[in-house]
Protein backbone atom coordinates (compact mmCIF):
# COMPACT_ATOMS: atom_id res chain seq x y z
CA UNK A 1 0.00 0.00 0.00
CA UNK A 2 2.80 2.59 1.09
CA UNK A 3 4.32 1.65 -2.79
CA UNK A 4 1.15 2.54 -4.57
CA UNK A 5 0.31 5.19 -2.35
CA UNK A 6 4.15 6.53 -2.96
CA UNK A 7 3.85 6.01 -6.83
CA UNK A 8 0.37 8.14 -6.64
CA UNK A 9 1.67 10.65 -4.89
CA UNK A 10 5.23 10.79 -7.42
CA UNK A 11 2.71 10.41 -10.34
CA UNK A 12 0.39 13.54 -9.06
CA UNK A 13 4.01 15.66 -8.62
CA UNK A 14 5.11 14.63 -11.84
CA UNK A 15 2.01 15.54 -13.92
CA UNK A 16 1.97 19.15 -11.89
CA UNK A 17 5.13 19.17 -12.73
CA UNK A 18 4.92 18.73 -16.70
CA UNK A 19 1.51 21.07 -16.28
CA UNK A 20 3.17 24.07 -15.20
CA UNK A 21 6.16 23.40 -17.68
CA UNK A 22 3.59 23.04 -20.16
CA UNK A 23 1.76 26.81 -18.66
CA UNK A 24 5.60 28.51 -18.94
CA UNK A 25 6.27 26.67 -22.38
CA UNK A 26 2.93 27.99 -24.09
CA UNK A 27 3.53 31.90 -22.71
CA UNK A 28 6.94 32.00 -23.65
CA UNK A 29 6.34 30.40 -27.09
CA UNK A 30 2.88 32.51 -27.85
CA UNK A 31 4.31 35.82 -26.09
CA UNK A 32 7.38 36.09 -28.17
CA UNK A 33 6.74 33.96 -31.57
CA UNK A 34 2.84 34.21 -32.76
CA UNK A 35 2.60 36.78 -35.28
CA UNK A 36 -1.31 36.38 -34.69
CA UNK A 37 -0.76 37.60 -30.99
CA UNK A 38 1.25 40.82 -31.86
CA UNK A 39 -1.00 41.69 -35.03
CA UNK A 40 -4.17 41.33 -32.73
CA UNK A 41 -2.54 43.86 -29.54
CA UNK A 42 -2.34 47.27 -30.14
CA UNK A 43 1.02 48.91 -30.13
CA UNK A 44 0.15 50.83 -26.57
CA UNK A 45 -0.42 48.04 -24.98
CA UNK A 46 2.70 46.10 -25.88
CA UNK A 47 4.82 49.43 -25.01
CA UNK A 48 2.74 49.49 -21.91
CA UNK A 49 3.62 46.05 -21.25
CA UNK A 50 7.13 46.05 -21.35
CA UNK A 51 7.38 49.40 -19.40
CA UNK A 52 6.03 47.90 -16.28
CA UNK A 53 8.27 45.16 -16.67
CA UNK A 54 11.21 47.43 -17.60
CA UNK A 55 9.92 49.98 -14.32
CA UNK A 56 9.12 46.96 -11.94
CA UNK A 57 12.88 45.60 -12.19
CA UNK A 58 14.29 49.36 -11.45
CA UNK A 59 12.06 48.63 -8.73
CA UNK A 60 13.18 45.80 -7.42
CA UNK A 61 17.05 46.41 -7.97
CA UNK A 62 16.83 50.38 -6.90
CA UNK A 63 14.52 50.23 -3.77
CA UNK A 64 13.47 46.12 -2.89
CA UNK A 65 16.84 44.33 -3.51
CA UNK A 66 17.48 44.47 0.17
CA UNK A 67 13.83 43.53 1.34
CA UNK A 68 14.12 40.49 -0.89
CA UNK A 69 17.24 39.42 1.03
CA UNK A 70 15.79 39.77 4.45
CA UNK A 71 12.83 37.78 3.32
CA UNK A 72 15.15 35.20 2.14
CA UNK A 73 16.94 35.53 5.74
CA UNK A 74 13.73 35.40 7.70
CA UNK A 75 12.68 32.37 5.91
CA UNK A 76 9.07 33.94 4.47
CA UNK A 77 6.98 31.86 2.19
CA UNK A 78 7.67 32.46 -1.47
CA UNK A 79 4.01 32.45 -2.35
CA UNK A 80 2.03 35.76 -2.08
CA UNK A 81 -1.03 34.17 -0.69
CA UNK A 82 -1.69 31.17 1.45
CA UNK A 83 -4.76 28.99 -0.15
CA UNK A 84 -7.23 25.87 0.35
CA UNK A 85 -8.66 23.55 -1.82
CA UNK A 86 -11.56 26.04 -2.58
CA UNK A 87 -8.26 28.80 -3.89
CA UNK A 88 -7.39 25.80 -5.82
CA UNK A 89 -10.85 25.30 -7.61
CA UNK A 90 -10.74 28.89 -7.71
CA UNK A 91 -7.34 29.39 -9.76
CA UNK A 92 -8.28 26.30 -12.00
CA UNK A 93 -11.58 28.21 -12.94
CA UNK A 94 -9.50 30.98 -13.88
CA UNK A 95 -6.70 29.46 -15.87
CA UNK A 96 -9.37 27.18 -17.70
CA UNK A 97 -11.53 30.51 -18.70
CA UNK A 98 -8.59 32.82 -19.33
CA UNK A 99 -5.85 30.60 -21.13
CA UNK A 100 -7.06 27.35 -22.00
CA UNK A 101 -10.72 28.32 -23.84
CA UNK A 102 -9.54 31.61 -25.23
CA UNK A 103 -7.24 29.59 -27.14
CA UNK A 104 -9.45 26.71 -28.39
CA UNK A 105 -11.69 29.69 -29.83
CA UNK A 106 -8.62 31.14 -31.47
CA UNK A 107 -7.30 28.24 -32.65
CA UNK A 108 -10.56 26.93 -34.24
CA UNK A 109 -11.45 29.92 -35.55
CA UNK A 110 -8.68 32.59 -35.66
CA UNK A 111 -10.48 35.10 -38.24
CA UNK A 112 -13.52 35.68 -35.31
CA UNK A 113 -11.50 35.33 -32.51
CA UNK A 114 -7.77 35.86 -32.82
CA UNK A 115 -8.26 40.09 -32.73
CA UNK A 116 -11.30 39.75 -30.54
CA UNK A 117 -8.87 37.58 -27.62
CA UNK A 118 -5.36 38.75 -28.93
CA UNK A 119 -5.05 41.56 -26.50
CA UNK A 120 -6.37 39.47 -23.60
CA UNK A 121 -4.21 36.39 -24.30
CA UNK A 122 -0.97 38.95 -24.92
CA UNK A 123 -1.64 40.65 -20.84
CA UNK A 124 -2.15 36.80 -19.86
CA UNK A 125 0.92 35.46 -21.41
CA UNK A 126 3.06 37.98 -20.50
CA UNK A 127 1.74 38.17 -17.18
CA UNK A 128 2.73 34.40 -16.64
CA UNK A 129 6.12 35.55 -17.84
CA UNK A 130 6.61 37.92 -15.87
CA UNK A 131 5.57 36.35 -12.46
CA UNK A 132 7.88 33.50 -13.10
CA UNK A 133 10.80 35.91 -13.84
CA UNK A 134 10.22 37.90 -10.49
CA UNK A 135 10.22 34.67 -8.25
CA UNK A 136 12.92 35.76 -6.64
CA UNK A 137 11.86 39.63 -5.93
CA UNK A 138 10.64 41.08 -3.35
CA UNK A 139 7.18 40.43 -2.43
CA UNK A 140 5.66 43.66 -2.31
CA UNK A 141 6.80 44.28 -6.32
CA UNK A 142 5.94 40.68 -7.20
CA UNK A 143 2.15 41.34 -6.38
CA UNK A 144 2.47 44.37 -8.50
CA UNK A 145 2.09 42.37 -11.78
CA UNK A 146 -0.88 40.53 -11.46
CA UNK A 147 -2.40 44.25 -10.13
CA UNK A 148 -1.08 45.95 -12.74
CA UNK A 149 -1.74 43.30 -15.54
CA UNK A 150 -5.36 42.78 -14.07
CA UNK A 151 -5.61 46.35 -14.39
CA UNK A 152 -4.47 46.71 -17.96
CA UNK A 153 -6.77 43.75 -18.62
CA UNK A 154 -10.02 45.76 -18.17
CA UNK A 155 -10.01 48.50 -20.97
CA UNK A 156 -9.94 45.21 -23.17
CA UNK A 157 -12.62 43.97 -21.54
CA UNK A 158 -14.76 47.01 -22.05
CA UNK A 159 -12.90 46.56 -26.36
CA UNK A 160 -14.32 42.77 -26.03
CA UNK A 161 -17.57 43.75 -24.43
CA UNK A 162 -18.17 46.46 -27.26
CA UNK A 163 -17.19 44.40 -30.53
CA UNK A 164 -19.95 41.53 -28.99
CA UNK A 165 -22.92 43.43 -28.43
CA UNK A 166 -22.62 46.74 -30.21
CA UNK A 167 -23.49 46.68 -33.75
CA UNK A 168 -21.58 49.51 -35.27
CA UNK A 169 -18.24 49.25 -33.18
CA UNK A 170 -15.81 50.81 -35.27
CA UNK A 171 -13.58 47.75 -35.58
CA UNK A 172 -12.53 45.98 -38.82
CA UNK A 173 -13.64 43.11 -37.24
CA UNK A 174 -16.55 40.24 -37.13
CA UNK A 175 -19.97 42.33 -36.88
CA UNK A 176 -21.44 41.79 -33.61
CA UNK A 177 -24.37 40.07 -35.50
CA UNK A 178 -21.25 36.98 -35.90
CA UNK A 179 -21.14 36.30 -31.65
CA UNK A 180 -24.21 34.51 -30.64
CA UNK A 181 -25.66 33.52 -27.11
CA UNK A 182 -22.07 31.62 -26.25
CA UNK A 183 -19.58 34.69 -27.31
CA UNK A 184 -21.69 37.10 -25.29
CA UNK A 185 -22.11 34.93 -22.05
CA UNK A 186 -18.11 34.07 -22.40
CA UNK A 187 -17.53 37.99 -22.65
CA UNK A 188 -19.82 38.68 -19.22
CA UNK A 189 -18.19 36.35 -17.39
CA UNK A 190 -14.97 36.96 -18.39
CA UNK A 191 -15.48 40.59 -17.79
CA UNK A 192 -16.81 40.18 -14.14
CA UNK A 193 -14.63 37.31 -13.43
CA UNK A 194 -11.32 39.68 -13.75
CA UNK A 195 -13.37 42.71 -12.14
CA UNK A 196 -13.92 40.40 -9.26
CA UNK A 197 -10.16 39.06 -9.28
CA UNK A 198 -8.78 42.48 -8.74
CA UNK A 199 -11.18 44.39 -6.48
CA UNK A 200 -12.26 41.45 -3.92
CA UNK A 201 -9.17 39.21 -3.76
CA UNK A 202 -5.91 40.64 -4.98
CA UNK A 203 -6.55 43.90 -3.05
CA UNK A 204 -8.28 42.94 0.07
CA UNK A 205 -7.19 39.26 0.18
CA UNK A 206 -3.59 38.51 -0.95
CA UNK A 207 -2.83 41.90 -0.17
CA UNK A 208 -3.03 41.42 3.79
CA UNK A 209 -2.34 37.68 3.57
CA UNK A 210 1.09 39.21 1.84
CA UNK A 211 1.71 41.39 4.51
CA UNK A 212 1.22 39.06 7.43
CA UNK A 213 3.90 36.46 6.08
CA UNK A 214 6.53 39.34 6.01
CA UNK A 215 5.55 40.46 9.34
CA UNK A 216 4.80 37.59 11.37
CA UNK A 217 8.52 36.41 10.98
CA UNK A 218 9.66 39.96 12.77
CA UNK A 219 6.78 39.56 15.54
CA UNK A 220 8.27 36.00 16.43
CA UNK A 221 11.78 37.48 17.00
CA UNK A 222 10.66 40.62 18.36
CA UNK A 223 11.99 41.62 21.83
CA UNK A 224 9.70 41.17 24.99
CA UNK A 225 7.67 43.91 26.25
CA UNK A 226 7.96 45.78 29.55
CA UNK A 227 5.42 44.15 31.11
CA UNK A 228 6.79 40.59 30.20
CA UNK A 229 10.32 41.43 31.78
CA UNK A 230 8.56 42.81 35.20
CA UNK A 231 6.84 39.67 35.16
CA UNK A 232 9.91 37.44 34.82
CA UNK A 233 11.64 39.56 37.64
CA UNK A 234 8.81 38.77 39.91
CA UNK A 235 9.03 35.41 38.84
CA UNK A 236 13.00 35.31 39.80
CA UNK A 237 12.50 37.21 43.08
CA UNK A 238 9.34 34.95 44.21
CA UNK A 239 11.56 31.63 43.38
Amino acid sequence: RKGRRKGALLAIGASKNLLTFSMYALAYGTTFSLPAVFNACPPSLVTLSVCTHAYLWILQQWRFRGVAKREREEGVPKNLFKGGRLLQVYSAFMGLGSVVLPWILCLNNPLKYMRLLGPHLYLVMYQIVLEAASSSWAKPVRLLVPIAFNSFRIPQLERWRSIVFDPYAPFSISAAKDFGSFDKAFCVVSGAAWCLNLLAFLIPYVYPSMLDQIHRPQLAESPSTPADSQEKETDGLGG
